[in-house]
């Protein structure tokens, strides 16, 4: 097993919201649900940040504006899924149903994703519309078990297994078991879909360096997260921006991905 770097552990820990490693005079480093904002920076469209404020789950325009920041986490995080050695490993997830649908369209995991040795809760307050995955992660595949990695065991109480983005998944739906169907969303619903998803190796995707992000971008930034965590509607000019934003910080990151798959 090839131990984290020091740069790798505090990418880890911060990603999961560990509070010694934050920073409070850092508006990117100081934010403990950082994952909120910066995974829907790998969705394509605002219906993911929409799902989320939603949810009153606030977004943060620094994990968005600061660009070299939130691209130094992902190398150290995907470096963490890198590193770690496995055979086939079961696991669970919980996910809301626009982001399912969008995984399951694209043919892979588009961001990040946080799944459970330990099985399901019997309510997620804080998810619309729930979606249980029963997961299959591939030897091999690209994914970080917090307790092997984590020397502290921070978040032993979860069995976390962190999956590494864009990777491929084979997606089967079938009827919510019996005994599941008693799990509801923060509306009071059982479950939208029950599903069994296979995870693999990363998908081939192309990157090339993309241009830095713009003042006018930047701008569209703050106005849009500002509009959706008051629960307003964005205005379309900043939609367009602030999506341009992230097909750039995407590039980026399947660059990041290219470099990586050139050195396995």
């Amino acid at each position: 097993m090839n131990e984290l770097t020091q740069k790798e552990m505090h990418a880890l820990r911060y990603y999961e919201g560990i509070p010694d490693c934050l920073d409070k005079g850092d508006p990117f480093w100081s934010d403990q649900k950082a994952y909120v904002t910066f995974n829907s920076l790998f969705f394509d469209g605002i219906e993911t940040e929409t799902a989320r404020s939603q949810e009153n789950r606030k977004l943060n325009p620094a994990i968005a504006l600061e660009r070299d920041k939130a691209l130094a986490l992902t190398a150290s995080l995907l470096s963490c899924c890198q590193k770690y050695e496995h055979g086939a490993i079961r696991c669970s997830r919980v996910e809301r149903l626009i982001d399912y649908q969008k995984f399951r369209t694209a043919g892979m995991f588009t961001s990040f994703i946080s799944t459970s040795r330990n099985g399901y809760l019997r309510s997620y307050q804080d998810k619309h519309d729930l979606v249980l995955m029963d997961i299959e992660i591939a030897a091999k595949a690209p994914c970080c078990d917090l307790i092997a990695m984590m020397p502290r065991n921070e978040k032993s109480a979860e069995g976390e297994v962190l999956i590494a983005p864009y990777t491929e998944i084979e997606v089967h739906e079938g009827p919510v078991p019996q005994d599941l169907q008693k799990i509801v969303d923060g509306n009071g619903r059982s479950p939208a879909v029950y599903c069994h998803v296979k995870v693999g190796s990363y998908s081939h995707r192309d990157g090339t360096a993309a241009e830095k992000i713009s003042s006018a971008q930047k701008e569209a930034v703050r106005n849009l997260y500002h509009a959706l965590n008051m629960h307003a509607v964005p205005k379309e000019e900043d939609i367009a921006l602030y999506l341009s934003s992230k097909k750039s910080f995407q590039t980026d990151v399947f660059s990041l991905l290219q470099k990586i798959q050139r050195n396995l």
